[in-house]
């Protein structure tokens, strides 16, 4: 995935002011969906994943970085969604966001190595074959993830 001047610097700017709010307790910023999938659409949004210590309720975050997210509206006209997880939340075995993450991703800011947390996760679902239920359809999330990771390199 290439990313333009102005992409760069607008998602720059925007994990060094993830850095001033969140500090130490900051952990790692992810790039993934279709920006990294290379089937965004001119609007598409920049879809953030963003791991941090201490944080909030659940609820409490959803506006938590609403104004940072809106300068760089403002500035570049750059839409950013991002979603604040703490580490253990993410990992969850449970949670369908780290399958759609593990498909494209671009790690923007990372300590402790989180990757090595993400990498380890698509070992643990080569090893497990989780399957997706919805209804009546199923889906194998290893089967998923390599068809997403062919059709979008």
């Amino acid at each position: 995935m290439r990313l333009t001047r102005r992409e760069r610097e607008a998602l720059g700017e925007f994990v060094e002011a993830c850095k001033e709010k969140f500090g130490e307790n900051l952990i790692s910023i992810v790039l993934f969906g279709s920006r990294v999938k290379g089937y965004a659409i001119r609007d598409s949004d920049y879809d953030l994943l963003i791991i941090a210590r201490n944080l909030p309720d659940i609820k409490e975050r959803f506006d938590l970085l609403e104004k940072e997210e809106g300068e760089i509206w403002d500035k570049y006209g750059i839409k950013i969604s991002s979603l604040l997880f703490e580490e253990e939340e993410i990992f969850s075995p449970v949670n369908p966001l780290l399958f759609g993450v593990l498909s494209g991703y671009k790690v923007l800011f990372g300590r402790e190595n989180f990757e090595g947390g993400l990498k380890q996760a698509k070992v643990w679902i080569e090893e497990m074959d989780p399957i997706y239920v919805d209804g009546e359809r199923e889906w194998r999330i290893k089967e998923l993830i390599k068809s997403w990771q062919r059709n979008f390199p």
